[in-house]
């Protein structure tokens, strides 16, 4: 229960600065396009698709991270061998 309780820490820890980093990248784009010289509806639709891209981008580490350091409630463990003999190969 330790391990568990470590690496549960270790995953909010994780979750918690992805959110930080990804508020930080959109305020990034934010302040690309308060100083960009585009016209408002070419910034709107170029905010749209780079929040989109961050978000998918995020969204897809948070999955993977939450996957790799996840325990399972029942480890298990499967054991496959396969034996085979060279006599009389030829």
């Amino acid at each position: 229960m330790n391990y568990e309780k470590a690496i549960n820490q270790k995953l909010d820890d994780q979750l918690k600065e992805l959110e930080r980093l990804r508020e930080r990248q959109m305020a990034q784009l934010q302040l690309k396009l308060e100083s960009s010289r585009q016209q408002q509806g070419q910034k709107a639709h170029l905010k749209a698709i780079r929040e989109q891209d961050i978000n998918t981008l995020f969204d897809q580490y948070i999955q993977w991270v939450e996957e790799t350091m996840t325990t399972e409630p029942k480890p298990w463990l499967q054991v496959i061998g396969v034996l085979s003999s060279t006599k009389g190969v030829r």
